[in-house]
């Protein structure tokens, strides 16, 4: 659910918990949106997108299966 997510805080050397600190959500939080036992929130989809500055269409596109 977050592979995009990922990818970016990779590109640039940043970690997961600055994300989250960032969003203020939990990294427990995000470890569950990450194996998909939770949904990612509209909410919280903004806040990835602001502190990322990517938009969120780009973020949580559908993947192809």
């Amino acid at each position: 659910m977050l592979k995009i997510v990922e990818l970016i805080l990779k590109d640039r050397d940043l970690k997961p918990a600055w994300l989250c600190r960032q969003a203020g959500i939990s990294s427990a939080l995000y470890t569950r949106m990450k194996k998909g036992d939770r949904t990612v929130t509209e909410a919280t989809k903004n806040k990835f997108s602001d502190i990322l500055g990517t938009p969120k269409e780009i973020l949580f596109k559908k993947e192809s299966k």
